[in-house]
């Protein structure tokens, strides 16, 4: 992974889109997948689904509306997406 931050300009299309935080470090091992903050010491670790969350977070890196980011969660978590949305949002992973 490159060492740079990268910035988002929002205009009208895309002000209401959520986006992985620049700030954000995002590691695979076997055990699972740690997201957390350069800027502070929260960490996040993901241990079942990996493959989901990977791609969830190229989602956001390109943006998505919180409706497109609920719509997703429910498809592979139902139960638990509004807790994981939280928990994107709260710990800072997704601004």
């Amino acid at each position: 992974m490159e060492n740079y931050v990268k910035q988002h300009c929002f205009d009208n299309e895309n002000v209401s889109r959520y986006y992985l935080s620049p700030y954000v470090y995002i590691v695979q091992t076997d055990e699972g997948l740690y997201v957390g903050r350069e800027d502070d010491e929260r960490e996040f670790c993901f241990y079942e689904e990996v493959d989901v969350y990977i791609q969830l977070f190229h989602k956001l890196s390109e943006g998505m509306t919180e409706g497109e980011i609920y719509r997703y969660l429910e498809e592979y978590f139902s139960e638990k997406s509004n807790e994981i949305l939280s928990l994107l949002i709260g710990g800072g992973i997704v601004e």
